[in-house]
């Protein structure tokens, strides 16, 4: 694969406005059908990893419009700590969600009003992966709820709806599946992503809080932009202080 491949009148404006800031590198992905970026702070070098795909300029494309958010002054989620019970077990991937749907809000009417296909916004796979896992989460037994997490930022995804026509239902399964306790956190999950979409910038720290203080025992949050090492710079506190144990 090469960028000069993938550059077309669609995205060059965009690929021009991201290149004056980072230099961009392509590498084979190690996930087989999934692309995916990541930006070196330090050395300013913006990596975009391909897969085979039915329409790599679409999902070049996708992952130019995370670097662009990120230049814009969007802060990725690089770890979180969380006191909540079980936190181990979910927290890690909530955040992984979190972080990426938050940039997909974001990014999703740039991309449409590029003249892109927004059936083409996620991989190629998706429209028939997600469903079957949606499906399969909502028949299985979960004892811990809270791993459902991660699952609802999905349905909240942007443009889900082209993949979930049955979405209100599917969000309702969800509910039926937990305790009021939980089904809260999903209430607080809609209403913060539709402020975010509706927001005029890239700082997310305010839905981030509120959704982590809507989780039971979760008080002593970080959330870190860096390495752990830097903690507690680099990242925030989502409700009270505190010190790690080393």
């Amino acid at each position: 694969m090469k960028l000069r491949e993938l550059i077309t009148s669609k995205n060059e404006d965009l690929f021009n406005r991201v290149t004056a800031q980072y230099k961009i590198n392509l590498q084979p992905s190690t996930d087989e059908g999934c692309w995916s970026s990541n930006i070196d702070i330090k050395s300013k070098h913006a990596t975009i990893y391909w897969a085979d795909s039915q329409h790599p300029e679409e999902a070049f494309t996708h992952e130019l419009l995370h670097f662009d958010i990120q230049r814009q002054g969007f802060k990725r989620l690089r770890y979180g700590i969380c006191s909540a019970d079980g936190a181990g077990h979910w927290f890690p991937i909530f955040m992984e969600s979190l972080d990426n749907e938050l940039q997909h809000h974001k990014m999703y009417d740039q991309y449409v009003a590029m003249g892109y296909n927004p059936d083409f916004f996620y991989d190629d796979d998706d429209a028939v992966a997600v469903p079957l896992l949606i499906n399969e989460i909502l028949n299985t037994p979960i004892p811990n709820k809270m791993t459902l997490l991660p699952h609802y930022l999905t349905v909240t995804s942007a443009g889900i709806e082209r993949l979930l026509p049955d979405l209100d239902n599917v969000k309702q399964r969800f509910r039926q599946k937990c305790s009021q306790r939980v089904a809260s956190i999903f209430d607080v999950i809609d209403e913060q992503i539709l402020k975010w979409i509706s927001f005029d910038g890239y700082d997310a720290q305010e839905p981030i809080t509120q959704i982590i203080r809507s989780i039971p025992h979760a008080q002593q949050t970080f959330i870190g932009y860096g390495e752990r090492s830097e903690f507690p710079n680099n990242g925030f506190f989502t409700e009270e202080p505190f010190k790690l144990n080393i």
